[in-house]
């Protein structure tokens, strides 16, 4: 597989799930091509989520009218994973540049 770009929005298998673990298949966004680099097998992914109740806008940021999302969704900044690429299923869009800075705002916060 190709170095997933950072910002790609791509659709994740997470099933099976342990626990609280995410499970089903899910959007997520790449953070970081660094992980990828390093390993070809893993990527660095935070998923999103449509339970739009109660959003912490410090650490997760609203992805509104996305062609590629269904629903507006909330990037959860504060829920880094790394994934093997066996899981991604396809590459179904790209952050747009603004919202790609805020996310890097939101991810200084959560990293200190």
């Amino acid at each position: 597989m190709q170095i997933l770009k950072k910002g790609s929005i791509v659709i994740v298998r997470f099933h099976p799930g342990f626990g609280s673990e995410l499970k089903r298949f899910r959007p997520v966004v790449v953070i970081s091509e660094y992980v990828q680099k390093r390993d070809e097998r893993f990527v660095l992914i935070a998923p999103l989520t449509t339970s739009l109740t109660d959003p912490n806008f410090e650490c997760e940021l609203l992805l509104a009218e996305y062609d590629c999302l269904d629903q507006n969704s909330l990037l959860l900044s504060w829920y880094l994973w790394t994934i093997d690429v066996g899981r991604v299923e396809m590459r179904v869009g790209e952050l747009r540049p603004e919202d790609a800075l805020r996310m890097d705002e939101q991810l200084r916060r959560v990293l200190g």
